[in-house]
């Protein structure tokens, strides 16, 4: 007799992580840039010219053009028509004679004699003889066998395994770089990659198999044949013989010969001779006029004005521009941009794992 088992239920507890986090805030200077002017002294010079007279040779020329003329060659061209030949498809038609028909229906018509029948009815009678029957019952009785059965339950048990698993969390590290910069007093930022250590829970799940009894009651069908007496009213039949008088209109067809006037289409061919026109391609010459160019060289006289310098030297007043520098003392504003580091505050969002410790109800059979 297998060992009677029960369901007991245990607690079964872990950690469970999870993530908590806040809005902190985090302090980060920046560099904004205001302008500072002041008035700086600076000596101003600029260039003053001054007016000298001199006497100087001058050179005047004066140009003067004379006529003259060379032969110069040039193309005359004109455009000629020069007949060309060229062969041009083309349609050389004949009239060709030949025979058409048509065909035509005409009537033909001629005396047919046909048969007309008409039909009458005369009475006949004969004897026939009908079957009569009626129904008389009668009690047939016979033994039959009918399976009786029954069902009983027994108990069967087996062991069956059950896949039971938890999820454990282990805590993993890795180093990771982040890249971090800062901005100096005077704008220039500069970056480097900094290590860091990130650690993070994961969750591995640990199964196992836990082997547990298992019973059900199972039917068992017994069956045996038990006698059983079946009666029932049969009927049967009992037929005679009666005779019957029974009479009909049987038709009669009475014919004779009718003239009918039979008319028929018949065909007729109606045929004559026409000309009609046959074609073939061919070709035709044309004579075309293409336009050439012809050329010819001829001389054209072309004359013109050939300028030519006369000087003569003679003494000119000359104005002389002699430049000097005139300084004086002036103030000029000067501006600069001037780094300030101005500090600020941003909200992060700041997160770290704790774990809450989860409990749950587990099933397992225990067997005494």
């Amino acid at each position: 007799m297998p060992a009677p088992c029960s369901t007991v239920w245990e607690e079964q507890c872990w950690d469970e992580p999870r993530q908590v986090c806040n809005y902190v805030q985090t302090p980060f200077s920046t560099t904004s840039y205001e302008e500072s002017c002041w008035d700086e002294p600076r000596e101003v010079c600029s260039v003053v010219h001054d007016s000298t007279v001199d006497l100087k040779p001058t050179q005047t020329c004066a140009v003067k053009y004379n006529r003259e003329c060379r032969n110069q060659p040039r193309q005359e061209c004109v455009d000629i028509q020069v007949p060309v030949v060229e062969q041009v498809p083309d349609q050389e038609c004949l009239p060709v004679s030949e025979k058409k028909c048509t065909a035509e229906h005409e009537q033909q018509c001629h005396t047919a004699y046909e048969e007309e029948c008409s039909t009458k009815y005369e009475q006949e009678c004969r004897t026939d003889y009908k079957e009569e029957c009626h129904t008389k019952h009668e009690q047939e009785c016979n033994t039959e066998y009918k399976q009786e059965c029954s069902t009983r339950y027994e108990q069967e048990c087996s062991t069956v395994t059950e896949r039971q698993c938890s999820t454990e969390y282990r805590k993993v590290c890795n180093t990771v770089t982040e890249r971090e910069c800062t901005t100096d007093a005077y704008g220039n930022q500069k970056c480097w990659e900094e290590p860091r250590e990130k650690c993070e829970q994961v969750p591995e799940e640990k199964c196992w198999d836990e082997p547990r009894q298992v019973c059900s009651q199972v039917p068992r069908q017994e069956c045996k044949s038990v006698p059983h007496q079946n009666c029932r009213q049969v009927p049967r039949q009992e037929c005679n013989q009666v005779p019957h008088q029974v009479c009909n209109q049987v038709p009669r067809q009475d014919c004779r010969q009718v003239p009918r006037q039979k008319c028929e289409t018949v065909p007729k061919q109606n045929c004559q001779q026409v000309t009609r026109q046959e074609c073939h391609p061919t070709t035709r010459p044309v004579t075309k006029y293409v336009s050439e160019q012809k050329c010819s060289t001829v001389q054209d006289q072309v004359c013109e004005n050939v300028a030519r310098e006369e000087c003569s030297v003679h003494n000119a007043k000359v104005s002389t521009r002699v430049a000097r520098n005139e300084c004086v003392q002036s103030t000029v504003r000067e501006c600069k941009q001037v780094p300030k580091e101005v500090t600020n505050y941003r909200t992060e969002q700041e997160c770290k794992t704790v774990t809450d410790k989860q409990c749950k109800q587990v099933s397992r059979q225990k067997c005494h």
